[in-house]
């Protein structure tokens, strides 16, 4: 299946649409395409089945079902850098905020601890929210200062002078 069409499912999703022929109609797919790829996602539990709608139906066919993303697995994590804490926000791929979690240091960051605080911060956070660790698939970071994009380092960070050629 194509990464376009997977994007525009999770899109729909994200656009607050919930039931398959809304994402359908949402995304300008076709069903044969549709349907395929919200059952690939249901499979791998990136997203979940919400309610089922048991009200007065008219006519035959399924009840409809409602989906949305899974708020315990396929989990992304922000971090924002700081002197002397991370700030740190969970959320879901339908980027629902799960919640958040402030790590404060005693020391300032260094070029030789900064890797020691980014677990620190990690672990407290999925701690805090209850989250597994496994679960995260992704780790975003917000540094301020130079950084070298092509040879991923952190080059230098005017508020932590001791921040200077951290290889990521």
């Amino acid at each position: 299946m194509r990464h376009k069409t997977y994007l525009r499912v999770i899109n729909a999703l994200k656009a607050g649409v919930s039931s398959k022929r809304g994402i359908q109609d949402h995304s300008g797919l076709s069903w044969g395409s549709c349907s395929p790829v919200i059952n690939n996602l249901l499979s791998q539990e990136v997203i979940v089945n919400l309610k089922v709608d048991y009200g007065k139906k008219v006519g035959k066919g399924r009840r409809t079902r409602h989906f949305g993303f899974n708020r315990k697995n396929h989990l992304l994590m922000g971090m924002a850098i700081d002197a002397d804490h991370i700030n740190t926000c969970i959320a879901s791929l339908g980027n629902e905020r799960l919640g958040s979690h402030l790590t404060k240091f005693s020391e300032s960051l260094s070029s030789e601890n900064v890797f020691q605080k980014v677990t620190k911060a990690f672990k407290q956070t999925a701690e805090k929210l209850s989250v597994d660790p496994e679960n995260i698939h992704c780790i975003s970071f917000s540094i301020p200062g130079a950084v070298d994009v092509d040879r991923n380092i952190w080059q230098y960070c005017e508020r932590v002078p001791a921040i200077k050629d951290v290889k990521f």
